[in-house]
């Protein structure tokens, strides 16, 4: 009964946070239409949802304090984080959801503490794990997911930079051959592109925008294009060769680093090959000499 109880009391804190965090996208489109009615049409605040009347509230609440306690230095590397692995999401829900996560178990220990019984004590060593796990968890996801976006973002770079030679070569200026790749591309690679364009657009230099999506994604090849881009054009020169000449230079940096991880192979293999296969290798020629050995010696 005490872990029937504690495992309610778990999936009651996973619901409430999850309840919290999450937001449909039909409630975005509801305050809009809201905000857009008259006085007289305006609806009941009474009829809306549970989540909009009191845990989107206090969530907000609790986000604004988590964003005043939160140190600067570690707010700024969250939200780097963030940038890289192509998130939209406020600092202070990330640390609002990490925080919930990370004291889950501690209040399901708590519980049993106050329930008592004699699986409390089992029990209290695997949740104080739990509790180290929840906390360093959310953020190794979101770094290897962010490392996951970096990979991409340099797989798709050479033929990325390919289509926008192709476009000057067809007469199309760098803008508008950054546009077609904006409507073309997928992944990572089109929704920066997407917001380059959109920047740029909005008045924002070229250069800058370029600088600011290097940042974001923290692809070296990215940085390297982008300088490349910038350099060409402060001294006035030709874009297309240089760009097919970064496109050709990215992809033999991808060749020689697939040669280098395929070098690493016999390396890495050896570990497993001395705890899996040499055990099952000596048991496969040593069994029958051993059962040959005690088979003659019990004879005798």
């Amino acid at each position: 009964m005490p872990l029937l109880i504690a495992l309610l009391a778990g999936a009651t804190v996973c619901l409430l946070v999850y309840a919290a965090l999450h937001r449909a996208p039909a409630g975005s489109v509801r305050e809009r239409v809201d905000r857009l009615r008259g006085p007289a049409e305006r609806v009941d605040p009474y009829e809306a949802s549970f989540h909009a009347r009191v845990i989107g509230p206090a969530a907000r609440r609790v986000g604004a304090i988590v964003g005043a306690l939160l140190p600067t230095q570690v707010a700024g590397a969250i939200r780097e984080r963030l940038t890289r692995a192509g998130l939209e999401m406020p600092v202070t829900k990330f640390v609002t959801a990490w925080a919930a996560f990370a004291l889950l178990p501690p209040a399901a220990i708590g519980t049993l503490n106050v329930l008592g019984g004699s699986l409390t004590l089992m029990l209290a060593g695997v949740l104080a794990a739990w509790t180290g796990v929840g906390a360093y968890m959310p953020w190794l996801l979101l770094r290897r997911k962010g490392q996951r976006r970096v990979r991409a973002v340099d797989r798709a770079l050479p033929d990325a930079v390919d289509l926008i030679v192709t476009g000057l070569e067809a007469g199309l200026s760098l803008q508008s051959s950054m546009l077609t790749l904006a409507v073309r591309a997928e992944g990572p690679i089109g929704d920066e592109f997407r917001r380059l364009a959109r920047e740029t657009s909005l008045g924002r230099a070229r250069s800058e925008a370029l600088s600011a999506m290097a940042e974001r994604t923290g692809s070296r090849e990215m940085r390297l294009l982008v300088r490349a881009i910038v350099q060409a054009e402060s001294m006035g020169l030709s874009i297309g060769p240089v760009l097919r000449n970064q496109a050709r230079d990215a992809r033999t940096r991808r060749q020689q680093l697939a040669r280098e991880q395929a070098g690493k192979i016999p390396v890495k293999i050896t570990i497993p090959t001395v705890l899996f296969m040499f055990p099952t290798l000596f048991l496969l020629l040593l069994t029958p000499v051993a059962l040959n050995a005690m088979a003659m010696f019990s004879g005798k």
